[in-house]
């Protein structure tokens, strides 16, 4: 096919993550445990195949899911409720970005979202019940057009917390494999095939509530991938979230490599350096194809002016001393705008 190969690939990777985050198998680094729950948006071109490949990939494998797309923080925590550790897959995710940055009726939304990130207890309160939620997990897919995407989002909505949390993989069509060559796409005989390599995977899964412990050659893989992909074409914000998910990716690489061993090695983190950088990679095209260079350096700057005066005088940075620290920065409206979106 056409396809570019990106959408085929991540969307794969999320449904073998759903398969691990269903059996409750986790990793652990240096003590912390880690839950494989990727949160990934596919930004492609109209036509690529988004919809396409994710139902195709679904047919052949047999791979299931019923969370539903819903319009409101109670409909979306009684999904949650009734289906906690699961992949939740959701179309035009930037209509709904866009949404839950500028929409005030989805802050609570937003609320929920970010604690089922950080693995917290949540309740919401409906008029028949109070829904209680523990230790939510969710795994997150979502497809959106890339040039619809960067027309309504705004760099302050990429700098946003949440959007921080995301990973943005930018699928572009391959120039070896032209549209006019695939005028329909044959996949007959793959059918079986897939099934096949897909169920041996699945048996091949560790064993339900195992932990994969990274051991002293993987914990020194990461940390040499982490200073060769250090780069200041991005925050260090996302930066360093694109590097912890490194881990989950190399708990990924590590089942479908079918090792039988519950240690994550250095190959298996190696593997998960590459998909790190080309995260990276595609992290700064986009924000670079949002104008955010010159933003995203004022955040860092701002951050670093906040962590010396708090040092060196214990106190609070205030937005006049943006303006007087930070040349760039004209007034006080604006320091003040900038330090709201440091703080969120």
């Amino acid at each position: 096919t056409d396809i570019p190969l990106e959408i085929p690939f991540f969307t794969l990777l999320h449904y073998v993550a759903t398969e691990l985050l269903r059996k409750n198998v986790s990793g652990r680094f240096l003590g912390d445990k880690i839950r494989v729950t990727p949160w990934t948006i596919i930004l492609a071109d109209s036509g690529a195949g988004k919809t396409y490949t994710k139902n195709k990939i679904q047919e052949m494998t047999g791979f299931q899911t019923d969370f539903l797309e819903v319009a409101t923080a109670a409909k979306f925590a009684e999904e949650l409720r009734d289906k906690n550790n699961d992949i939740w897959i959701r179309d035009e995710f930037g209509q709904f970005l866009k949404q839950l940055e500028s929409q005030s009726y989805m802050e609570e939304y937003k609320d929920i979202l970010l604690k089922i990130y950080d693995g917290k207890r949540f309740t919401k309160a409906n008029k028949k019940e109070t829904i209680i939620v523990e230790n939510p997990a969710l795994c997150i897919l979502g497809f959106s057009v890339y040039r619809t995407f960067l027309d309504i989002i705004s760099p302050e909505s990429l700098l946003d917390g949440f959007a921080q949390r995301l990973s943005f993989v930018i699928a572009k069509n391959d120039k070896m494999r032209p549209m006019k060559n695939y005028p329909w796409y044959d996949l007959q005989g793959y059918d079986q095939r897939i099934k096949r390599e897909w169920d041996d995977l699945i048996c091949s899964l560790p064993p339900r509530d195992q932990i994969l412990e990274v051991n002293e050659d993987g914990g020194e893989a990461f940390k040499t991938s982490f200073e060769f992909l250090a780069t200041e074409k991005i925050p260090a914000s996302f930066f360093k979230r694109i590097m912890c998910r490194s881990v989950q990716y190399a708990i990924l690489y590590h089942v479908l490599l079918k090792k039988k061993s519950n240690e994550i090695d250095r190959e298996d983190m190696g593997w998960a350096g590459r998909l790190a950088a080309l995260q990276i990679q595609d992290t700064s095209e986009l924000l670079e194809a949002q104008g955010m260079g010159r933003l995203g350096k004022l955040l860092e700057k701002i951050e670093d002016l906040k962590h010396r005066k708090e040092s060196e005088t214990g106190k609070s940075i205030q937005p006049r001393d943006i303006v007087s620290g930070i040349r760039d920065v004209k007034n006080v409206t604006e320091a003040r705008q900038l330090l709201s979106l440091l703080d969120e």
